[in-house]
């Protein structure tokens, strides 16, 4: 999981699994597409949508900023203390 936010830094969309935590943050942000199984139709679908719908128009400064490293950080520190 930890690349989906890589590529959310790189300004990519994503496809992943349909996951509930992936699904929460990729279709919510609407910074990439969840699959139900990978096979060809499934991401050739995801990688269509991608495009029609400019879903990579979406990944903003704002998103990349909430999922940065500098962000997270102190919540992963209070986390394990």
């Amino acid at each position: 999981p930890n690349k989906v936010y890589d590529y959310i830094q790189m300004g990519m969309p994503v496809i992943t699994n349909d996951h509930p935590g992936l699904i929460d943050e990729v279709q919510t942000n609407k910074v990439g597409i969840c699959i139900p199984s990978v096979d060809k139709y499934h991401i050739q679908n995801a990688v269509e949508n991608i495009e029609n719908k400019k879903i990579y128009a979406n990944i903003t400064v704002p998103i990349r900023r909430r999922y940065s490293w500098e962000n997270q950080e102190n919540g992963y520190i209070q986390l394990f203390s």
